[in-house]
């Protein structure tokens, strides 16, 4: 076989060789505005942002990356009742200024298509339900409403003014995920922080209204703060769940410290479990930034640390009755558990639903384990067997479905980045160096090579 007779199969490996990863030469639609919010411009958005004047017909235009420097634009338009479709090549700086054309153009006219406004709807819906279940009557009660239509007629403020308040206020502004979360996350802990601030302050000497008053205040303050602190740090909806958990396992054993001490002191008391918060929240965001969190990950967080509290409290009551070991057992569980938890989540993003799920499974399991012990009629003083049943289904439950879904969160970091691919340039020389001799084949086989190893970190 001659040099010449090869070419057609060289040329075939060639086209063979561009073809091998069809997600190389794939086209990935990228955003418009540096943003990152507007992927399509419509007719509509067009006709208020004036990009392609010279364009008659305009019907919609796409934003597409070809390669690192490469860019394709594509528009199209309606001439008559036919589309017509035009791809304009651009390079990355070409890119770069229609983006920052973009962005101005949309801050000028329409500055609400760019707004990140995905955790509004959760963050009026918690700001509504707290008003109605909280703020309506704690704040007439902390006025000294004396009669009855004052008391009622301030609730029924209370609670509108809790809706409609943040309503207007964020209908022109951004609310992300993460934001509403850490808020609300605030609004609710910040009537425990209120209390703990209370009895601190004051301790026996607090009277009832002065502690709904702090609740109050501390609630609001600690609402506000999670906000603005996550939109400075621009926490996602991950980061804010995983600090929540931290931070409500912190609070809990600040109060098992209260408890294994024995203090005896209410100012002690609420001393422990602000620092105990605090300190959580701390650790929270510390863990947050070492690998990334989805919501998910959160829920899943937070089940193995429940679960861990629960396996430690059963595995106390099998062995004693005392209640300072019980807490104890809990307390050590529970931080087992958050370890296990963050070290099961190395290398995985779980979607909410699977968070969700694998929760359900852990309290499925344990219902499980314990209903078989109601149905054999096992007597349920003491309570230990049941309580031992109930963490190993618990645990069994759990560990299913983390194992079923577990393969399907995989990043995509964990795939290997291994390629071998054949060049058709050292085969084609390779097989030429056969119509010569044996010198030649060896000059050919060391300058082309047959085959290309590469790994991408």
């Amino acid at each position: 076989m001659t040099c010449r007779s090869l070419v057609p199969l060289a040329l075939g490996l060639v086209v063979l060789a561009g073809l091998r990863s069809p997600a190389a030469a794939a086209e990935i639609q990228v955003p418009f505005d540096e943003g990152g919010k507007v992927t399509v411009i419509d007719k509509a958005l067009e006709a208020r942002l004036g990009l392609f004047p010279e364009i008659d017909g305009f019907e919609e235009a796409r934003l597409f990356q070809v390669s690192d420097t490469t860019f394709s634009l594509e528009i199209i338009s309606r001439l008559g009742d036919k589309l017509q479709k035009v791809d304009r090549s651009l390079s990355r700086d070409d890119v770069l200024a229609l983006r920052a054309r973009v962005t101005a153009a949309i801050r000028a006219t329409v500055p609400e298509v760019a707004l990140d406004q995905s955790g509004r709807s959760a963050f009026l819906i918690g700001t509504g339900l707290l008003s109605l279940g909280y703020y309506g009557w704690a704040l007439p009660y902390a006025l000294h409403a004396k009669s009855g239509s004052a008391y009622g007629g301030t609730y029924m403020l209370t609670s509108a003014v809790g809706f409609f308040g943040p309503f207007f206020l964020t209908r022109h502004r951004s609310v992300t995920d993460g934001e509403a979360t850490m808020s609300l996350y605030g609004a609710s802990r910040g009537i425990v922080h209120g209390w703990c601030m209370s009895a601190l302050i004051a301790g026996e000497d607090r009277s009832w209204r002065d502690t709904v008053t702090s609740t109050m205040l501390t609630s609001l303050g600690e609402y506000a703060t999670g906000f603005l602190v996550a939109r400075k740090v621009g926490a996602s909806a991950g980061t804010a769940e995983a600090v929540s958990a931290v931070g409500d396992l912190g609070l809990g054993l600040g109060w098992g410290t209260y408890y294994l001490a024995d203090w005896g002191n209410e100012k002690l008391e609420a001393g422990a479990m602000l620092a105990g918060s605090g300190l959580g929240l701390l650790g929270g965001g510390v863990l947050s930034r070492t690998q990334h969190y989805t919501r998910g990950d959160a829920y899943v967080l937070r089940a193995v640390s429940s679960l861990g509290t629960y396996l430690g409290l059963a595995a106390s009551a099998s062995v004693s009755d005392d209640a300072k070991a019980a807490v104890a057992s809990s307390m050590a569980g529970s931080v087992a558990g958050l370890a296990v938890g963050h070290s099961l989540l190395l290398g995985k993003d779980f979607t909410t639903g699977q968070g969700v799920v694998m929760y359900l499974s852990e309290i499925a399991g344990g219902l499980f384990g314990a209903g078989l012990l109601v149905i054999t009629g096992v007597d349920t003083d003491p309570a230990w067997p049941y309580m031992t049943a109930s963490s190993a289904g618990a645990l069994a439950g759990f560990w299913v479905t983390y194992r079923s879904l577990g393969a399907k969160a995989r990043t995509h970091g964990e795939h290997s980045s291994l390629r071998l691919d054949i060049c058709p340039e050292g085969v084609m020389a390779l097989a030429c160096s056969r119509a010569r001799d044996s010198r030649n084949r060896a000059s050919a086989g060391q300058i082309m090579p047959l085959l290309s190893l590469t790994y991408r970190f």
